[in-house]
């Protein structure tokens, strides 16, 4: 992938780089101008808005299709008027790779669960769905 492929309300995952680098934040993209910036919400951590100076590297990462993309950025300027968000370099060197065969579709699709012991009047805690994935 030699392009990054951005639309407006993407999420991307950031990781600190030299501090804490084992915790992700999700922002989202709010816009860009193709390369010299991207402009994205200002990271939080139990709802509370992180200090990011100037000049921080980060580590970036976002599904586009169906590969992962990573690349690194550096913040050129953490705003906070007229909300907080962050303008990050625009990144030169994109990796990816495939993680998954096909894409991903919205579904929004009613379904009922039946116990599945017969006789049964209850499904027990450790069998509800949650989340399916088709």
């Amino acid at each position: 992938m030699s392009e990054l492929a951005l639309d407006i309300g993407d999420i991307l995952q950031l990781q600190f780089l030299g501090e804490d680098s084992e915790t992700r934040y999700y922002v989202k993209v709010i816009g860009y101008l193709e390369e010299r910036s991207l402009l994205v919400t200002a990271p939080q951590s139990n709802g509370k808005l992180l200090r990011v100076r100037d000049g921080q590297p980060l580590a970036a990462r976002m599904m586009a299709g169906t590969d992962l993309v990573g690349f690194t950025v550096s913040v050129l300027r953490s705003c906070a008027v007229p909300y907080p968000y962050l303008h990050l370099c625009y990144p030169k060197d994109l990796q990816s790779v495939t993680v998954r065969k096909s894409l991903r579709v919205v579904l929004d699709m009613s379904a009922t669960v039946r116990p599945c012991d017969i006789g049964s009047e209850e499904i027990a805690p450790e069998v509800e769905a949650h989340e399916v994935v088709i």
